[in-house]
């Protein structure tokens, strides 16, 4: 092996005699400069190669020869076959995310498949059953199709018990304590797998365990517990962290001593792309801040700019790195770098194990594989370098896990130890030696060692390590792997084995390391994942018809496998016996599912569904349960088009906002909130059309509209009746104006307080753009007569385009409950109702919903009935008001199951027109706003919002006619007690200026007349009362708390504005208006 070293043209190692001219070149980057070969020791260190090259030009080498160091130097094989493969590799498991709260387990599958659900079996061709859910019977996926299978995690984290850990030949890593010892078997007390018998020669080594008590740090535990960068996306997978997008990246304060022993676990499928840095920083994210200085720095470089003085500082950490296949140690400090290679790492999926020894008082480090080889040895310091406690994992690409980490307190001497290649067993003490474990003593509290053919006996607690086999150097043909599985507990043990049976919460393991079967609960296995090599899964995947399941056509090659076996299928009256059927390729997805497969021939009955799915990865169809719940995705929806007036005001439903109450310093506050953030498919008219609430969609005729009913005549001559309460509005014609102002509809959707008892019912939009709210009484093919404010009107029938419903029972209510005077009452109210509008909102409902599937076509229309059959592609059922129906699945872009019908709701044409209360202004506390001096608010110093109210004694009020007066706004209402309280003070205090240009108007909020005049006469005042029966004058003052006195000047502005009442406020607002007056 030789290292080659690349040496810029400004760097002080162009000197050197032995160095030709030389040029890398990468992509369109060029660096001239020197070439030379170091050599690497027999223990695959390098021989000092570091160098001292100015800054920029170190920071400008990787770019030219496509290597991401900060130096010019990489390494490659002079002979390959003098290498030997020291890495133990394997396939391990990995999860895109945590379980479904619903489901105790996840089944991954080959092309990014999975499912919830329970296993169930194994059959004898190695098929797993697996039980889903919304399915009657198993699925039988075959082992070949399966990467992983992952169960829930528990609470906490658990840590494997016992003296000892055991790592085998093929990469199995056990924890227990010894029980029996001769040239055969170990005997191995385990708390996941019970009483092990293991064969000798599979075991690699013995290791001190403690139950985990020497470790200072055992994790990665949860990714919350870890510093991550805004693009980072790191998720739970067993007791591992893993993740697939590139640059993820996660840093922590581990407290890593000085001396410190570390062993890590990592993982990955195809390539091993990942940074992991050794005595960090725990304080910045260096590396973050390094890669952006650098790439502005190149910039600068490029336009010539002098960039030296500009470059960040090298992290000093070590780091051991996996890129193009090569696994490297390096460090760089200011002034000088070292580099070396520790292996070659396959390119395929895997998993590498590393123990670590580390030193930064001395800078040195020391890299072994699990059975003590030693891969490479670096020593490298310089001044004012100081141990850091800092870890950092840095994932270049590809789907990459973190899957343990343990760290240790290291010792002097540790280096000298590992460095014995002729030991076999190392002691607490330092010691190492050559010898042989013979057998065990004092019931496995000593072990008993043959060296140079004497016995020495050395206490259990005092073993760190005991080489019992070399690393085989062999690989297993695929015979010999076939159908086995790799199996993690949530412990950390890992075993391999091909699985036996399993049954009633168990699993039976036939494992090659062991003598017996090996037994283990469902509750202690994280996950167990195939193992197999790369060309088994692509020799079994070419069996698979992998047809794109977003392609908008019918495939005609049979369904799955080849292997299908029609009897697997359930017993289904109208299932027939043979191959299976052309159809549809389409994604199952549920809570935690997404199965590629076809809907086969089925028939309804009491305990499945006439949908029968076969999954293309499964070698049999399951029907669904009746109350299944999901949907079939053929085709994904495209992006959504500009809002409409017809189908979602996306702008009105953004600005649209509900009202939460908050109380800040004693103060109770106003929120504003989305109430609906959901866009929606715009749908253009074609034909008159009638939208469900279920969200079908109904080309028909309208005949007439009563109170109670709507008639219509559809498909030619087919008539139906309705109920108004199941219609979520009408299309009749287009309509000339495609956008409404989002003030605008949210004053069409807001119920007066004085209305709540009596709400609109109807809104009618007008073919060009007008709208009228009211309730809609009765319509035929002439006219449509609609009651508005007490009065009923007529309508030409040709003037409407669309009428909208407004039911009652989906009106979002984000006010409080009317209290009358009772203050307590109101502050116990204001602390109970801080509840988000999500929870307030509810959603509509409707018919049950239990075997009821919903189709989605290409323009958004949907139709729902309960099916009774699937034949021939063609689905048949029942709507409850439009009778029989089929639908074709070669036009459908979504099957909509059960539940997924009404979550679907908010996408819904015409699902954003739903009333809401006007919100009602919060009651101030008595006293709380007795300091402030009238001048906090924003309106302060602005011109007064002009208005026009009509008053308590019928004649209308416009405020910009009274210029040259002050004029004193009271906002209050008569469930306020604050308010109550406050008014007559008020009153009598402006009746005391009694100055001709003084007027002072009560603002009542959202009351009715004879309400008003109750509160008044209990009073004993009579002001000038303007009735703000929609709440938007108090919203253009912002009155989010009441009373509130708002002062304006003469000149039109306001000069203060108070909020609360009490004898200070009152003192205040006598200043102000003496001031406003003067």
């Amino acid at each position: 092996m030789c290292c080659f070293l690349f040496s810029p043209q400004e760097s002080s190692s162009r000197t050197l005699p032995e160095a030709d001219a030389a040029t890398v070149r990468k992509g369109n980057a060029t660096c001239f400069g020197t070439l030379r070969t170091v050599p690497i020791a027999a223990t695959g260190k390098a021989k000092k190669a570091s160098t001292q090259m100015p800054k920029d030009l170190r920071r400008s080498a990787p770019k030219a020869i496509g290597v991401r160091h900060d130096f010019a130097l990489f390494a490659m094989p002079k002979a390959w076959s003098a290498i030997l493969l020291s890495l133990v590799v394997g396939f391990t498991s990995f999860s895109s995310g945590p379980l479904s709260a619903d489901s105790p387990s996840e089944i991954r599958l080959l092309k990014k498949q999975f499912a919830s659900g329970e296993l169930i079996g194994v059959t004898e061709q190695d098929e797993l059953s697996w039980k889903h859910p919304n399915f009657t019977a198993p699925f039988a996926f075959p082992l070949e199709s399966v990467t992983s299978v992952t169960f829930a995690a528990p609470a906490e984290a658990i840590t494997a018990e016992g003296q000892f850990g055991l790592y085998l030949q093929d990469g199995s890593l056990l924890y227990g304590d010894l029980t029996a010892l001769n040239e055969d078997l170990i005997g191995l007390r385990t708390t996941a797998f019970g009483e092990l018998q293991l064969k000798r020669q599979q075991v690699q080594r013995i290791f001190r365990w403690r139950s985990g008590e020497d470790c200072l740090y055992v994790g990665p535990g949860s990714a919350s517990q870890w510093k991550q960068t805004a693009d980072s996306v790191w998720q739970q997978s067993g007791n591992g962290l893993i993740t697939e997008i590139p640059g993820s990246q996660l840093s922590k304060d581990i407290s890593l001593p000085d001396r410190a022993i570390i062993e890590i676990k990592i993982g990955w499928q195809q390539a091993a792309n990942f940074r992991l840095l050794l005595g960090s920083d725990p304080t910045a994210d260096a590396e973050d801040k390094e890669g952006i200085q650098n790439q502005q720095a190149q910039l600068q470089r490029a336009q010539g700019i002098n960039t030296r003085q500009q470059l960040p500082k090298p992290s000093q950490a070590f780091a051991i790195e996996a890129w193009d296949g090569d696994l490297v140690l390096l460090r760089e400090l200011d002034k000088t770098a070292d580099i070396m290679q520790l292996d070659t790492m396959a390119q395929k999926n895997g998993y590498l194990q590393l123990s670590i020894l580390l030193d930064q008082t001395s800078g040195r480090i020391m890299v072994q594989n699990m059975d003590g080889k030693v891969l490479g040895d670096m020593t490298l310091t310089g001044k004012d370098v100081k141990p850091q406690t800092g870890l950092l994992f840095k994932v270049m690409r590809g789907t990459t896990r973190l899957d343990s980490l343990v760290i240790r307190e290291g010792k002097e001497g540790m280096f000298t130890s590992a460095n014995r290649k002729s030991a076999t067993v190392w002691t607490e003490n330092q010691e190492a030696f050559e010898g042989t474990l013979q057998s065990l003593t004092d019931e496995g509290k000593s072990l008993v060692f043959d060296v140079a053919g004497e016995s020495k006996t050395i206490a259990a607690a005092d073993v760190l390590q005991v080489i019992l086999n070399r690393p085989q150097t062999t690989v297993p043909n695929a015979d010999a792997t076939q159908h086995r599985i790799a199996l993690s507990t949530h412990s950390g043990m890992r075993i391999l084995g091909k699985v036996q049976s399993v049954e009633k919460g168990q699993l039976t393991l036939l494992s090659e390391n062991a003598a017996t079967p090996v037994q283990v609960d469902f509750d202690s296995i994280r996950d167990f994942t195939p193992v197999s090599t790369g060309e088994q899964a692509a020799n079994w995947i070419d069996k698979v018809d992998t047809t794109d399941l977003l392609s908008d056509i019918l495939s005609s090659k049979p369904a799955s496998l080849s292997s299908r076996k029609p009897t697997d299928k359930p017993e289904n009256a109208n299932q027939p016996a043979g191959k299976s059927k052309p159809g549809r390729i389409g994604a199952f997805r549920s809570a935690g599912t997404e199965l590629r497969g076809r809907l086969e021939d089925g028939q309804a009955s009491e305990q499945e569904s006439c949908f029968v799915f076969a999954p293309v990865l499964a070698n049999n169809a399951v029907a669904f349960k009746p109350k299944a719940d999901g949907q079939i995705v053929y085709r994904e929806s495209p992006p959504s088009s500009p809002p409409t007036t017809t189908s979602n005001r996306n702008a009105a439903i953004q600005m649209r906002v509900a009202m939460q109450r908050v109380v800040v310093n004693g103060v109770v506050q106003m929120q504003r909130v989305n109430a609906n953030a959901n866009a929606q498919k715009p749908r253009s008219f074609s034909s008159p059309t009638l939208h469900l609430r279920s969200g079908d969609t109904v080309e028909c005729e309208i005949l007439s509209i009563n109170e109670d009913e709507t008639s219509i005549r559809y498909k030619g001559d087919l008539k139906a009746i309705l109920p108004n309460d199941q219609i979520r509005a009408i299309e009749l014609m287009a309509v000339q104006t495609n956008t409404i102002e989002p003030e605008k509809q949210e004053r069409l959707l807001t119920v007066p307080r004085m209305r709540r008892d009596n709400p609109p019912t109807h809104l009618l939009v007008s073919t060009d753009g007008d709208y009228l709210r009211g309730r809609l009484t009765y319509m035929d093919d002439r006219m449509v007569r609609i009651e508005t404010r007490l009065e009923e009107r007529e309508i030409d029938r040709k003037y409407i385009a669309q009428i909208i419903w407004l039911h009652a029972d989906e009106i979002r209510d984000f006010s409080a409950d009317e209290k009358e005077d009772e203050e307590s009452d109101q502050e116990a109210d204001d602390s109970e109702k801080e509840t988000s509008p999500e929870a307030i909102v509810e959603i509509p409902k409707y018919a049950d919903l239990a075997g009821q599937v919903q189709a989605i076509r290409a323009d958004n229309s949907r139709l729902s009935f309960a099916a009774t059959s699937v034949k021939n592609g063609v689905i048949a059922g029942i709507n409850p008001y439009l009778g029989e129906c089929t639908q074709e699945i070669k036009s459908v872009d979504r099957l909509l199951f059960g539940k997924s019908i009404q979550q679907d709701d908010a996408s819904l044409p015409f699902a954003e027109w739903r009333l809401q209360h006007a919100p009602d202004p919060l009651v101030f506390r008595a006293g709380a706003g007795g300091g402030m001096d009238g001048q906090g608010s924003p309106l302060v110093g602005q011109p007064a919002p002009d208005f026009e109210l009509k008053l308590l004694g019928g004649e209308n009020y416009r405020l910009s006619e009274h210029k040259g007066q002050v004029i004193v706004l009271d906002f209050w209402a008569s469930w306020c007690g604050p308010c109550m309280q406050a008014m007559p003070g008020l009153d009598a205090m402006v009746e005391e200026f009694n100055h001709p240009n003084l007027q002072l108007i009560a603002v009542n909020l959202q009351e009715s007349e004879e309400r008003i005049r109750q509160a008044l006469e209990r009073l004993k005042i009579d002001p000038i009362v303007a009735m703000d029966e929609t709440g938007d004058i108090a919203q253009r003052y912002e009155a989010t708390a009441i009373p509130q006195t708002v002062v304006i000047t003469p000149d039109g502005k306001v000069s203060h504005l108070f909020v609360g009442g009490g004898a200070r406020t009152l003192e205040q607002l006598r200043s102000a208006i003496s001031e406003a007056l003067n």
